[in-house]
């Protein structure tokens, strides 16, 4: 068969793949899954971390809450607790400051019954700066922030509790997005920091199977979601109206995904499936093409 019609059929294949699996739904998720479980949120104030602390609420979860603003991770408790949590502990943390992550060890070793934490959702992110890369003394700076809080700050908060986590045999969730798997423009520090999390939470995944570790992670690629970030976002780089069109998932849908997936153990989720899945397939298919759509749509602003 020659090389074309491989890589037709292997398209071809790839697409009624995609169509099959965006059509499948999760059950419902039980209260039952997640009463009295030991849960801890990054990034947990606002937009989808927020709404991943209520969905672990409304089920029951005790519920350790990581953000840097104390006064509004106080009030996501107390609407957590509203809710039905069995406890919601605001932990204000910077994950940028190496500093914090013992002290979240600690408070989650006081709190949490024989030292155990069942699920880690890790969701936090740096401010992003968005503009064309220019290799100025800010960019530099800019790019450093940017691993220490949405690279380095992963890594070390997994690697510090850890052996909680082995000992409730628990789950972990790594969020991220399409721009970590794909070529983007406007966002390289935060784009190549969530392709460094892809590189090494996939790498550890690995390593954890081999060495018969009871702990999971779940990667979760997200595509367009409408938080008030990524629309203050998008705003800045031309899409002042019609942001309706873009067709962005809501905060607590994706959050609702990510909850289960992470209590079910699955080994990835792309929320929304089509626009999250699609954009990697057509990438490695026609990788000259995609480049030139991205910049093309990201360029056109209004146009959309």
């Amino acid at each position: 068969m020659p090389f074309a019609s491989i890589r037709s059929f292997i398209a071809a294949a790839s697409i009624a793949m995609v169509s099959y699996f965006a059509f499948i739904q999760e059950a419902p998720l039980e209260t039952a899954e997640l009463r009295g479980k030991v849960v801890l949120v990054t990034g947990a104030s606002t937009g989808i971390g927020e709404q991943i602390a209520y969905q672990y609420a409304s089920h029951g979860a005790k519920i350790f809450l990581l953000a840097r603003r104390k006064d509004v991770l106080e009030k996501v408790a107390k609407k957590c607790l509203e809710l039905g949590a069995e406890k919601a502990i605001p932990v204000p943390s910077d994950m940028g400051r190496a500093e914090d992550y013992q002290k979240v060890v600690q408070e989650v070793a006081r709190h949490s019954p024989a030292g155990r934490l069942d699920h880690l959702v890790l969701n936090h992110k740096a401010v992003n700066k968005l503009g064309f890369w220019k290799g100025t003394a800010g960019n530099i700076s800019h790019l450093e922030e940017v691993f220490r809080v949405n690279f380095f700050g992963y890594v070390a908060l997994v690697s510090a509790l850890m052996p909680l986590l082995e000992e409730a045999r628990g789950s972990v969730g790594i969020v991220s997005s399409v721009a970590g798997r794909t070529n983007t423009l406007y966002l390289l520090p935060y784009s190549s920091s969530k392709h460094a999390l892809d590189g090494f939470f996939g790498g550890w995944r690995i390593e954890l199977e081999a060495a018969n570790s009871p702990v999971t992670i779940t990667y979760c690629t997200l595509g367009l979601i409408d938080t008030e970030n990524a629309v203050t976002e998008l705003k800045s780089i031309g899409f002042k109206s019609g942001l309706e069109k873009l067709a962005a998932s809501s905060a607590n849908d994706t959050a609702l995904a990510i909850v289960t997936a992470v209590t079910r153990r699955r080994r990835e989720l792309y929320f929304p499936y089509a626009s999250s899945r699609f954009p990697l397939l057509f990438r490695w298919w026609v990788p000259e093409l995609f480049d030139w759509a991205t910049s093309y749509f990201l360029q056109s602003g209004n146009k959309f």
